[in-house]
């Protein structure tokens, strides 16, 4: 073969190896690119995750919340109705120890 024959296929095959480079080049881009995709995917994901989360962890809250004022706003109510019980009880007691002594009939006793 001559000079100009060994070169230009030297130059072709030369050539053909920077295509195959470039496709490499180009799908490692692309690969990248997937990757860059799915990062995306994944960081979206998480923002929805933890949006949820601060959703629910606020509903947790709110019903926390909702829960300590419906116990302060019941606690005048309940501490009233347990005065009351214990008043009724306290003079359900008195009555039964003056009854008590009057039925017995014991003189020794004084009321």
């Amino acid at each position: 073969m001559k000079k100009k024959q060994l070169k230009k296929l030297y130059d072709v095959c030369r050539g053909a190896d920077a295509k195959k480079k470039l496709q490499k080049r180009a799908n490692r881009k692309t690969v990248k690119d997937d990757s860059d995709r799915d990062k995306e995917k994944w960081i979206e994901k998480m923002d929805q995750n933890a949006s949820y989360k601060q959703v629910k962890r606020r509903s947790r809250l709110n019903e926390k919340l909702e829960e300590s004022l419906e116990r302060k706003r019941l606690a005048p109510i309940q501490t009233k109705v347990l005065e009351e019980t214990q008043q009724a009880l306290g003079s359900e007691k008195k009555s039964e120890k003056v009854v008590e002594p009057k039925a017995a009939g014991d003189p020794t006793q004084v009321s």
